[in-house]
């Protein structure tokens, strides 16, 4: 099973709980919400710069770039040997596609999205139908405020809905 993160857009995020009631928005939230899997991205693994410029990440496919082309010249200029050289590239390579998904989270943050919840599910497409599942029933009001955490060790609220689906969690921040 494989964990995905529920994005919107801070201007949607109001009609999270128009669509419970009337459910004539629960189409305009799916198609403006965005789910970045967990774990790691091997698109960025092969070919980071175009991934970073696919998701208009432009000064991170800028720098991104800059430390690849450091790490291509700076062994042959200090003449390091070519195990070396592999070495720092292949780790270059790890790091981006470990770290992607992260980045593309922090880059949605500053562009005004929330983190609304997480979902566990096979692939994309059944993660996006657990999403409607939960926005369908009325029953599962997940943004209610319920402290999970000490008041001094997190400053926001979170909501996990397990009563009818345990890989769906929400948050209210």
């Amino acid at each position: 099973m494989r964990y995905f993160t529920i994005h919107l857009p801070k201007i949607i995020e109001h009609r999270l709980t128009e669509a419970q009631s009337n459910k004539t928005n629960i189409q305009q939230v799916l198609d403006s919400s965005k789910l970045v899997r967990e774990g790691f991205n091997w698109e960025a693994f092969f070919f980071v710069t175009f991934w970073a410029l696919r998701h208009r990440f432009w000064l991170g496919a800028l720098g991104l770039t800059a430390v690849f082309t450091l790490l291509i010249y700076l062994p042959l200029i200090f003449g390091l040997d070519v195990g070396a050289h592999i070495i720092l590239l292949v780790g270059f390579a790890f790091f981006c596609g470990f770290n992607a998904n992260d980045l593309y989270r922090i880059a949605l943050r500053k562009r005004d999205w929330k983190l609304v919840g997480i979902v566990g599910a096979k692939n994309m497409e059944q993660a996006y139908l657990r999403f409607e599942r939960v926005l369908i029933h009325t029953e599962n009001t997940f943004l209610k405020p319920t402290h999970s955490f000490p008041d001094n060790f997190r400053d926001g609220r979170i909501s996990v809905d397990s009563s009818t689906n345990p890989n769906l969690w929400f948050f209210d921040n």
